[in-house]
Formats: structure tokens, C-alpha cells, sequence
């Protein structure tokens, strides 16, 4: 039996007539439930293109902060779109699993990755633009869509915080804050490296 999707209006005026119409909505019943099992399960539910696994800040004493992110990338799509920290970057390398750098190009405050065929994603820039200095007393502000793992310089002292972080480490002398997602504002004091002597 073939899916016709074929129904009429039915007035029924007699037993055959009223027959007919019946059949005739059954025939249509049955041509719908055809076509909306022929519609695929992939339109309802969307495969992700990429998981973020982590995203890690590097603040060094000049202010420069270096930004590493690797991402799970689904190999059949050609290309993700991810958020970056601040549209204005620098030294940016993106590579694959083996290692091999894959294309991109920056689209305002996203970047789009070339990644047919890829599984796993590394993206590292640079940005001096997250960091101020005023008086003496430097200040990280940014606006994150990820949970960051950011590293303070070595013998930086955190004097200020906007909000609360998750999780506060300390290791070989480097404060490490474990950030959510949203803004935030962070001010910390260098210690002063003594000159070496000759």
C-alpha cells in the first residue's frame, strides 16, 4: 500500500457514501503518519559541532595574557564557530590532534575553524588589551563565555576581587583562579624582582 495523502470532505448520505468517507480519512491518516516518519530524527535533535574541555589563562608580568583552548570537535562538519576572549588577538595557532594547523578567520569576536576530518582542536592567541596598569596595580578585566582556569604571574598578590571564584589554587608560587562564565574584574600587585648582581 502506497502513502496518498488524498482526502476528500466527506458528506456522508448513505451507508456506501458514509463507507467511503471513512476510508477515504483512513487513506489520509495514513499517507500523514508516511511523511512525518520519513522526516529524519537528526532535524529535532541537533548534534553539537564541538565541546569546549577547557580554556586556560596565562597572565604574565607585562600585562601580556596568552589565552589556550582545546575543544572536541564532530569530524563530519567542515567548520565550528567558537567565542574569543576579545576580538583583538595576536599570535594566533590553531592545530589539530596531529598537530597540524588548520585554517581559520576571525569574524568579529567569533573564530571560525576549518575542521572537516578533525577530532580535537587546540586555539592559542595572545591579547594585551585584558590587562591595565595604573599606579603600580595591574587589573584583569574580562567577559568570559567559558569556565577559565587562569594562571597569575609568579609572586602576584591578589588584591581585589569583583566576585567570588570557584576555586582558588596557589602553585610554585603562582595564584590560579578557576573562573565561571561572565565578567569579571581581578587587581593584583607584582613583587619586585631584585636586579641580579654582576
Amino acid at each position: 500500500m502506497g502513502c496518498s495523502g488524498k482526502i476528500e470532505i466527506c458528506n456522508p448520505v448513505g451507508h456506501s457514501r458514509h463507507r467511503k468517507c471513512i476510508e477515504n480519512l483512513i487513506i489520509g491518516l495514513f499517507g500523514a503518519i508516511c511523511i512525518i516518519m520519513l522526516v529524519p530524527i537528526g532535524v529535532s535533535a541537533q548534534v553539537p559541532r564541538y565541546s569546549v574541555d577547557s580554556v586556560e589563562l596565562y597572565v604574565y608580568r607585562d600585562g601580556l595574557v596568552h589565552v589556550a583552548q582545546i575543544l572536541t570537535v564532530n569530524e563530519t562538519f567542515p567548520d565550528i564557530k567558537i567565542k574569543l576572549m576579545t576580538p583583538e588577538i595576536e599570535n594566533t595557532i590553531v592545530v589539530n590532534e596531529d598537530e597540524a594547523v588548520l585554517d581559520y578567520k576571525i569574524d568579529g569576536t567569533s573564530m571560525i575553524i576549518f575542521t572537516l576530518g578533525t577530532k580535537r582542536a587546540l586555539v592559542e592567541y595572545d591579547t594585551v588589551v585584558m590587562t591595565q596598569l595604573e599606579a603600580g596595580m595591574w587589573t584583569l578585566i574580562l567577559n568570559s563565555p567559558y569556565n577559565l582556569t587562569t594562571y597569575f604571574p609568579e609572586g602576584a598578590t591578589i588584591i581585589y576581587l569583583d566576585k567570588v571564584p570557584n576555586l582558588i589554587d596557589v602553585e610554585e608560587n603562582r595564584t590560579i583562579l578557576h573562573l565561571s562564565p561572565g565578567t569579571w574584574e581581578i587587581s593584583y600587585l607584582l613583587s619586585v624582582t631584585p636586579t641580579p648582581t654582576p
